[in-house]
């Protein structure tokens, strides 16, 4: 996704936006894809749902027409309710309808991250022939001989998943985990606002929408999924913020109360949700500084 909005925001053309190809398998005609299209591209201009290209110009971000069918129980078995850690044991509230498998590995990084001794040992191998990897062990093993003084610690993880599914079709759909990120936080606010246009467009429209493509499930909007993630981040980080147990920990700002103050760093990623997210949160910014001025 990364690179994808990095060839987006160099870009003389505005991206696609999704094609009629599939429309004979959505059973729509070509003039109501059309009009889906015009609504969905107004509401992700309407939503901040865009991303900064030449010459000062938005485009919408790439996007998926309506939602893709997945089956229920392979999503509930991986569905993630609610997981912190702040110092302490994790909390995890389970889902009653499913296993909740992302907490489990949540909880697992956790435990590896506060073990470094084990995790260098297990990476020794690969040390010689990846560099990257090798600077992050030695940048670990520093920080560990200077003394680790702050116990709490704030993760914020994401695995994903594929869907396979067997082309002889021998046995059902199966969910299967192909990566777990533990800096996971850039692209959040963007897929709570995918989940919002698919919501805005099933609410609206599904009475034009045949029940063959998803079936006879009733309500479709009520089998969409929430993703929260566009507030629950925010309130993850306040958490941590407060859990930290000082009034002032960065460089101040003369027209800002400190204990109210955190510093944050901020790639060159312009999205205009994250400014409306500002307000709606009450926060309050001030000029940028620099690593020097903060260490000064």
């Amino acid at each position: 996704m990364a690179d994808l909005l990095a060839s987006i925001a160099s870009s003389s053309s505005p991206p696609p936006a999704p094609t009629s190809v599939h429309a004979d398998k959505l059973g729509l005609t070509a003039s109501q894809v059309s009009h889906f299209l015009s609504e969905a591209t107004a509401y992700a201009a309407g939503h901040g749902m865009l991303v900064q290209a030449p010459e000062q110009r938005y485009a919408h971000l790439p996007y998926c027409l309506l939602p893709v069918p997945f089956p229920r129980q392979q999503f509930e078995l991986v569905r993630l309710l609610y997981l912190h850690r702040l110092g302490s044991l994790s909390q995890v509230l389970v889902d009653s309808q499913g296993i909740v498998l992302s907490p489990i590995f949540a909880l697992l990084v956790d435990r590896v991250a506060a073990d470094p001794d084990w995790l260098h040992e297990q990476l020794q191998n690969v040390l010689a022939e990846d560099a990257f990897t090798r600077r992050l062990v030695e940048l670990s093993k520093a920080v560990q001989k200077e003394g680790v003084v702050q116990t709490a610690a704030l993760g914020i993880h994401r695995s994903d998943y594929m869907l396979h599914d067997d082309p002889s079709n021998a046995t059902s759909p199966q969910i299967l985990q192909v990566e777990l990120n533990t800096i996971a936080a850039s692209f959040a606010c963007m897929s709570s606002l995918a989940s919002d246009l698919h919501r805005f467009l099933l609410e609206r429209y599904e009475a034009q929408i045949p029940s063959a493509y998803y079936g006879n499930v009733g309500d479709l909007a009520t089998h969409l999924p929430r993703n929260p993630a566009l507030h629950a981040l925010p309130a993850a980080l306040a958490r941590a913020h407060s859990h930290y147990g000082r009034p002032s920990c960065v460089f101040p700002c003369p027209h800002l109360d400190d204990s109210k103050t955190i510093l944050g760093f901020c790639a060159d990623f312009p999205y205009p949700s994250i400014d409306s997210l500002f307000e709606i949160m009450h926060v309050k910014t001030c000029p940028p500084v620099t690593l020097i001025e903060v260490t000064h």
